[in-house]
């Protein structure tokens, strides 16, 4: 019995074959069952695995969705449900199933549709109607953080990229090639090393032999969304993860990281010089934990410390500044945006360093203990 019903099965499929006309299928369990049993048929299991909808379950909800939502957007494909299909219709039936000796089998083996419990089906919805064009009101911070994770979990790439969390902005700039310039606001764990790019200054490079070098700022696009690249403003918050250490005159110092934070950031100055085709100057120096940026605070930046509004011109280090050890003074940073600057040095090596945007921190663990709230 069983094998009349598969014979009568494959006859059905071998009919739509003769027709030329791709089946029309609307439940997961007759897509499998079409395409296990009809491998010998390439041209129908070319249409099955080209033209029919993608099926799935997300949580208890079931959805089919249309393939070429995947290649008409860019960075969404491959993904999660596009290589858990790959059954190709050239492979031999042992390469999709290897290990199984086919001269035995009445059927190829049983194969469970996909499905995906422990995922919320309204969230995959909204991520659908991303990959259609349509627009999604992220209604909060705790929204937005559910759309990027999930869209990162079934890797779609672009729909990733166009909900992080970013502001982009314009204002008027001499020193810009057409009198504007254009900057992206992003956080270091947002950061793919794939849209980063050092871009020269003009004239960063000057006509003589001995006093050639090579200066210029990181820019940054979003992968598959954006472009061309902008001025970088990285933010990096973590409390205690980020410390100021600032020289005596208060204008420069280090920014040292701590943690995840460290690893991120070490990563990506290693990618701005490789970006600039410079080798880094003390790169063996700089492997340990903290690990630490040079930085300039200028007096275009805006400090916050302690709650007050800081100055480059106010007296010293003494009243503002902790003491961090080995003679160190400087902030405990709570939230810092930083542009990104590199140079060359006199021996040609690359020194990378951090100019402050926004900062606000803390002077003292008291100050900090201050701003605390209570749960």
């Amino acid at each position: 019995m069983g094998r009349t019903s598969s014979s009568c099965w494959r006859m059905r499929s071998f009919s739509v074959v003769s027709e030329f006309a791709p089946p029309l299928i609307q439940t997961k369990p007759r897509f499998l069952r079409q395409l296990l049993t009809t491998f010998p048929v390439p041209r129908l299991t070319a249409q099955l695995t080209t033209t029919s909808p993608l099926h799935t379950t997300i949580g208890n909800t079931p959805f089919a969705i249309p393939r070429d939502l995947f290649t008409n957007s860019p960075g969404n494909s491959p993904n999660y449900f596009t290589l858990a299909t790959q059954l190709s219709p050239t492979n031999n039936p042992s390469e999709n199933f290897p290990g199984l000796s086919q001269r035995s089998l009445l059927r190829p083996p049983a194969l469970l549709p996909s499905s995906v419990p422990n995922r919320d089906p309204g969230i995959f919805a909204e991520l659908v109607q991303l990959l259609k064009g349509y627009e999604v009101e992220v209604r909060s911070e705790e929204h937005r953080r559910m759309l990027v994770r999930d869209a990162r979990y079934f890797c779609f790439r672009g729909v990733e990229q166009g909900l992080v969390r970013c502001r982009i902005s314009s204002f008027l700039d001499e020193a810009a090639s057409d009198g504007v310039r254009e900057e992206i606001e992003i956080g270091l764990e947002d950061v793919r090393f794939s849209g980063v790019s050092f871009v020269e200054s003009p004239g960063g490079r000057g006509d003589g032999v001995e006093e050639e070098g090579v200066s210029g700022e990181v820019h940054y696009a979003r992968p598959y969304v954006d472009d061309g690249g902008r001025g970088l403003v990285l933010e990096v918050g973590g409390d205690s993860a980020v410390r100021v250490v600032r020289d005596c005159d208060g204008k420069a110092g280090h920014v040292k990281f701590w943690g995840k934070t460290a690893a991120k950031m070490k990563r990506l100055v290693g990618v701005v010089s490789a970006r600039s085709g410079l080798s880094l100057l003390n790169s063996e120096e700089s492997q340990g934990v903290p690990f630490g940026v040079q930085c300039t605070i200028g007096n275009e930046a805006d400090v916050v410390v302690d709650g007050k509004r800081w100055n480059v011109d106010d007296d010293g280090i003494g009243r503002d500044a902790m003491v961090l050890g080995q003679g160190e003074s400087g902030w405990m940073v709570e939230k810092s945006q930083w542009r990104i600057k590199a140079a060359t040095c006199e021996d040609g090596k690359l020194v990378v360093s951090l100019e402050a945007v926004k900062i606000e921190a803390h002077s003292s663990e008291r100050s900090r203990n201050e701003h605390r709230g209570f749960l």
